[in-house]
């Protein structure tokens, strides 16, 4: 081997050299960069709707959710940014709102999590009222929403605090459970 194919060798060596020390940097930055968030298992949807037309003597309901997931079959349905609207006659409707809620095959609850909110709509002789908690269950089979915790009504210039409540949407009627207090301005 003469200098002159020693000395390109050593020159193309280098280069080799250099060229991987080059790339090392944009393969390290590729590792680095934002991953694609995991694919889910099970199911899910985007602005899901549920609807239940008026049978018989009952209300009519439409539950909306920004997200709605099941992670297997037979799980819960787990929805996310809730809204229950249920009308029964002219003169009576419901809307409540909730972060969460699961909806559950077993029981066919819709059990409702985070900030909930029930609002009567004003109609016939009716006065809005305004139903505050942080847990609330509603059962579709039974028109009876529900929760243990403790509750808030507002109604015109009242207000009522309670623990544990109960609705029958389909005739209006509401009850607390336990330790009532309130204030009545007139």
């Amino acid at each position: 081997m003469n200098a002159r194919s020693l000395l390109l060798l050593i020159i193309l060596m280098s280069l080799a050299i250099g060229s991987a020390w080059l790339v090392r940097p944009i393969a390290e930055d590729a590792d680095d960069r934002e991953r694609p968030p995991p694919i889910r298992s099970g199911y899910y949807v985007l602005d899901a709707m549920i609807y239940s037309g008026n049978a018989g003597t009952r209300g009519a309901y439409e539950i909306r959710a920004r997200e709605a997931q099941q992670s297997a079959a037979g799980e819960p349905i787990l929805l996310q940014d809730i809204e229950v609207n249920y009308t029964g006659d002219a003169t009576l409707a419901w809307d409540i709102q909730a972060r969460t809620a699961a909806l559950s095959e077993a029981s066919g609850y819709l059990e409702m999590a985070g900030s909930v909110v029930a609002t009567r709509r004003p109609g016939g002789d009716a006065q809005p009222l305004i139903v505050t908690t942080e847990r609330l269950a509603f059962d579709p089979q039974t028109d009876l929403v529900s929760s243990d915790e403790r509750v808030r009504f507002a109604i015109g210039t009242g207000i009522l605090e309670g623990t544990g409540l109960r609705v029958h949407l389909s005739d209006d009627t509401l009850a607390l459970q336990s330790n009532v207090r309130g204030e009545y301005a007139p």
